[in-house]
């Protein structure tokens, strides 16, 4: 029996109308790569779709359920504005992809009031120095760098650490990534029989810390004004110049206007050529420099007085005074070594207005010392 040449041709073209049929309507697979990103408020990330045609030219649309947060342009360019989840969505005619986006806010951290010797190396990314505190795992993921703005003064080792080169200050920045960053001045000191001292280009240079301190910010000990050791009671009947009817020393009759080395507490404690200053230096201080008063979670801390000779600056903590049994916290008041009859200059650094004044106290009450060397 003879086959008919129509019927086969028929039955062809039905088969080639089926497969491309079914060709036409094959399911195209859509993914966005990668799937999930997290970001720093800030950071920019590009994203790529990919489809399993392999379409270079397939129209792609790109979205973001929140836009506030992160935000995508038509390449898929996201774009992280603020902390917050949001979810990036890409579609075709026929499929659709999305990338779970999570945005963090981080930050870097700066010491204040950082010194060093000359000579000294210090590790900046430590913990204990420059920190983002928010999250560590994205800045640690970040490439760090740290700059100076004056490499004569603060030097970049190869290994990263920072140096000190010459008397002065610089600026160190530190950045990680695109968004992190954060500046942090360090004034070089030099050192007299262990304690150190910052140049401010005056007639004396000060002391970085009070006696009886560790460190800028802490308020060390309290001194009768004559007296070279802490008590827990600062009345004049036990002062020590005071026989309970009379000043016996630093009085009108033996003419004395300024303390001896065995009295002068910063001599006593710290050695070497340090000593109390002169009401003439603190009042050079006073009036050769700006005051910042500084605060910490809403509490005033000190102030931080700067040279307007050099830049430099040193903290003075707002420490308070002892009189009797109790302590005053309005001010920071520190001794002088000049005195005024029964009483003494201090210079006094008050929290209510700002200002720092030359003051006479009693010589009883109990003061901060920050000594000077010259």
């Amino acid at each position: 029996m003879k086959k008919n040449p129509l019927i086969a041709v028929t039955l062809f073209a039905i088969l080639l109308s089926f497969i491309s049929c079914h060709d036409s309507q094959q399911e195209i697979i859509l993914e966005i790569h990668p799937s999930e990103v997290n970001l720093l408020k800030g950071e920019f990330y590009d994203l790529n779709a990919w489809n399993s045609m392999w379409d270079d030219n397939l129209s792609v649309v790109w979205s973001s359920s929140n836009s506030s947060i992160v935000s995508v342009d038509e390449t898929g360019k996201i774009h992280a504005l603020q902390e917050g989840e949001a979810q990036i969505i890409a579609q075709t005619e026929n499929a659709s992809a999305s990338c779970n986006v999570v945005v963090e806010f981080d930050s870097l951290m700066c010491p204040s009031n950082l010194y060093l010797t000359l000579g000294e190396k210090l590790n900046l990314e430590s913990p204990n120095y420059f920190y983002n505190f928010a999250s560590h795992t994205y800045t640690d993921l970040r490439p760090i760098v740290l700059t100076s703005s004056n490499e004569e003064v603060i030097g970049i080792t190869a290994q990263g650490e920072v140096e000190a080169k010459s008397i002065g200050k610089a600026v160190i920045t530190i950045t990680a990534g695109e968004v992190l960053s954060a500046s942090c001045e360090i004034i070089v000191t030099g050192k007299e029989n262990g304690y150190t001292w910052v140049d401010l280009g005056l007639s004396v240079k000060w002391a970085t810390m009070n006696v009886g301190a560790t460190k800028p910010e802490e308020w060390g000990d309290k001194f009768a004004w004559g007296e070279t050791q802490p008590k827990k009671t600062y009345f004049r009947d036990n002062y020590k110049w005071y026989n309970g009817w009379n000043y016996t020393k630093y009085y009108t009759n033996d003419k004395k206007t300024v303390l001896e080395a065995a009295d002068d507490a910063a001599t006593a404690n710290w050695g070497g050529a340090w000593r109390i200053p002169t009401k003439e230096e603190q009042e050079e201080l006073i009036n050769n420099c700006t005051w910042e008063l500084i605060t910490e979670e809403g509490i005033t801390i000190g102030f931080k007085v700067t040279s307007k000779l050099n830049g430099s600056s040193i903290f003075l903590p707002t420490a308070g005074y002892r009189m009797g049994a109790g302590v005053t916290y309005s001010r920071g008041a520190y001794w002088s070594s000049n005195p005024v009859d029964t009483r003494a200059w201090s210079l006094q650094c008050h929290i209510d207005d700002c200002s720092v004044v030359s003051h006479i106290e009693n010589r009883h009450y109990g003061l901060s010392v920050r000594p000077v060397v010259e």
